[in-house]
């Protein structure tokens, strides 16, 4: 022994993960199921979520929610999130992306703090996990999930997970996690029809308060079919193009 200290293992400290929580606030509005257009496409899926912003925990439990990008996932479950708080003000509702819940479990493993990490979802009396899809490849973080997923459904706790996948057609992921996901209700989530565009252009018209003539709305609603996102994009872009110029929103302009 030359009076050298041995090395000592690694601190295992606590990690907090970086998931948000739920509260009632005037931002609220803008993911709301207030400002969700409800059309053919997603009114099974709106109607389920309602139900669990009711009563969570309960024959709806796990949600999983697909569909492809920009067809409104983030918005519904941000809505179920915030209707929860609202109707039942006392849980603690919280939410997360599945790129956050890696960096996390990561830097978990790192400190070795697994546990802890683990355990920091208990506090949660409900929890949303958004674009599931990203855990693909990802070893540690899936077998992270896997535990909490297990945890919080063995305590009755409310999960609503969001993919642009039904369970099954998720790549990457593990069986039996893919299963946990499967075991409740999956709600789909398709490409908006025609009615549903025309709804949605109005409605985000008259947020932004422009004069936007039937022609220009047609116009659009034809062009953007498959992606909510860019449909409101291009009127914002119409728009912009028309205050430019100095002039009316027409067709001209749109084209």
């Amino acid at each position: 022994d030359l009076g050298v200290p041995k090395a000592s293992a690694p601190a295992r400290s606590a990690v907090e993960p970086s998931t948000q929580e739920v509260k009632n606030e005037s931002s609220a509005l803008t993911f709301s199921f207030e400002n969700f257009i409800v059309g053919d496409n997603n009114m099974a899926a709106v109607k389920i979520a309602q139900e669990i912003a009711k009563e969570p925990g309960a024959d709806r439990n796990p949600l999983f929610v697909c569909g492809d990008v920009g067809l409104g996932k983030t918005h519904l479950i941000t809505a179920v999130s915030h209707a929860l708080k609202a109707s039942h003000p006392d849980l603690k509702v919280g939410i997360t992306s599945a790129g956050r819940f890696v960096d996390d479990a990561m830097s978990a493993q790192e400190t070795h703090a697994r546990e802890s990490f683990r355990r920091a979802f208990d506090q949660w009396d409900a929890i949303i996990l958004d674009d599931v899809q990203f855990l693909g490849g990802r070893v540690e973080a899936q077998e992270d999930l896997f535990h909490i997923f297990n945890a919080l459904q063995e305590k009755g706790k409310q999960i609503i997970i969001a993919g642009d996948r039904a369970p099954e057609k998720l790549g990457l992921l593990e069986k039996r996690l893919v299963s946990r996901f499967d075991s409740g209700v999956v709600a789909h989530i398709h490409a908006p029809e025609w009615d549903t565009r025309v709804k949605i252009l109005r409605h985000y018209a008259k947020q932004m308060k422009l004069d936007a003539p039937d022609d220009v709305v047609a116009m659009i609603a034809k062009r953007h079919t498959d992606d909510i996102r860019r449909l409101i994009g291009a009127l914002r872009k119409v728009a912009a193009r028309a205050k430019s110029n100095g002039g009316a929103i027409s067709a001209e302009v749109a084209s």
